[in-house]
């Protein structure tokens, strides 16, 4: 599993349940989310567990403040897969006119989540941030003559994971 999971647990009571508890692993640190009316549920991101094998236990509570714990459920988290990006234009080491335009063009392979963005990067400012295909962005070379810039393009998905490109160098003339 990865991505969003809901999770429910059953839980009853003579007395009322007042709240049941998730965890990941062990019952005592910070749960990962509380429902206090039935269907005892909570949406549970698995991208932030580590990939592997894992237990999802549940505690209720009642009015009177008794506290019961579940058995654990197995479950196997999967790897979370980053994008990946890279800069297919213009080639590393390549040089443009100062006050040119430059089309930055990127190819871009889905990771666990889709794609939200390609954010491109002249150094660490971004030039443009493109939301859909094909991913490309003009990027006007500064006046500074045999300057070198480095850029980059990030993948962003829809969960906020980047996958970084390798640098591409080029040179104003």
């Amino acid at each position: 599993m990865s991505g969003n999971v809901t999770v429910t647990a059953d839980a009853s009571d003579n007395v009322g349940v007042t709240r049941v508890n998730l965890y990941l692993d062990s019952v005592g640190g910070t749960p990962l989310g509380s429902a206090t009316a039935a269907p005892y549920s909570i949406t549970w991101d698995a991208n932030t567990a580590s990939a592997g094998s894992h237990m999802l236990l549940a505690t209720a509570t009642d009015a009177a403040g008794n506290t019961g714990t579940s058995t654990g459920i197995p479950v196997t988290v999967d790897a979370l897969t980053l994008p990946q990006v890279a800069i297919t234009s213009p080639v590393d080491g390549s040089s443009a006119a100062r006050k040119s335009t430059v089309t930055i063009q990127a190819s871009v392979t889905v990771g666990s989540n889709p794609i939200a963005r390609v954010d491109f990067l002249a150094g660490s400012s971004v030039v443009c941030t493109v939301t859909a295909a094909p991913y490309q962005c003009d990027w006007v070379v500064p006046p500074s003559a045999n300057k070198t810039y480095q850029l980059r393009a990030d993948a962003v998905d829809q969960k906020g994971n980047v996958g970084e490109s390798n640098p591409v160098t080029v040179t104003a003339r």
